[in-house]
């Protein structure tokens, strides 16, 4: 949905399947990654919910989450993949 840039699509998912409760009580578990938080990040600000500031936090605090990612699909270069193809220039101005 996000390389489709159908940025409110991935919004409405996230709120209509209680995504974020969802990924709260899986934060422990070692299959964890960060990929929904962080294609709801990068789809709220797409949409100008959140400005460039309080996404640099947001994301930096997302990288800032130690996982193993031994029996994930998608790891935090992955993540930094999609994003970059999602944000095209605007990509540099996180400073990741």
């Amino acid at each position: 949905m996000l390389l489709n840039a159908n940025y409110n699509g991935v919004i409405k998912i996230y709120q209509q399947f209680k995504l974020k409760e969802r990924d709260g009580r899986y934060r422990d578990s070692a299959n964890y990654a960060v990929s929904i938080p962080w294609m709801h990040l990068l789809a709220a600000y797409k949409v100008s919910d959140i400005d460039l500031p309080q996404f640099k936090t947001s994301l930096k605090a997302l990288l800032a989450i130690n996982t193993n990612y031994s029996n994930t699909h998608m790891t935090q270069q992955d993540l930094l993949s999609v994003t970059r193809i999602v944000l095209k220039s605007e990509f540099s101005k996180i400073g990741i």
